[in-house]
């Protein structure tokens, strides 16, 4: 392929997705969920766009119930510092065994973290 063949076809494709990005509609920025879920006396603290799907695609023995969910900036840190802050209770990779106490722990955290985000974009 010569170089003007090549040129051409990047000034194509460049024509193509300059006029794909005028066409499409702005989406605004897609955030992960940190979420906790409860079942059978165990909580899973995790991530996913879309908690609600993640926990109907999971092969869980019984009805698992979205105790809370937010959308932070970074959702894996938030996801790890509320991991190694119950690590004692962790049973099974991502779930733990919480208190009613460490629940509530947990959507403080959760909220303080989103609610600490804004305050710095507002």
């Amino acid at each position: 392929m010569s170089y003007l063949t090549r040129l051409r076809d990047r000034q194509l494709m460049s024509a193509k997705v300059a006029y794909l990005r005028s066409v499409t509609p702005y989406r605004p920025e897609r955030r992960q969920a940190v979420y906790l879920i409860r079942l059978n006396g165990l909580h899973k603290i995790g991530i996913s766009f879309n908690p609600a799907s993640r926990v109907k695609g999971m092969q869980l023995p019984g009805k698992a119930e979205i105790v809370h969910t937010v959308y932070p900036r970074d959702a894996r840190h938030l996801e790890s510092c509320l991991h190694e802050r119950f690590a004692e209770e962790r049973r099974h990779g991502e779930w733990f065994e919480l208190t009613e106490a460490d629940v509530r722990d947990a959507i403080t955290v959760m909220n303080v973290r989103v609610e600490a985000e804004q305050q710095v974009t507002e």
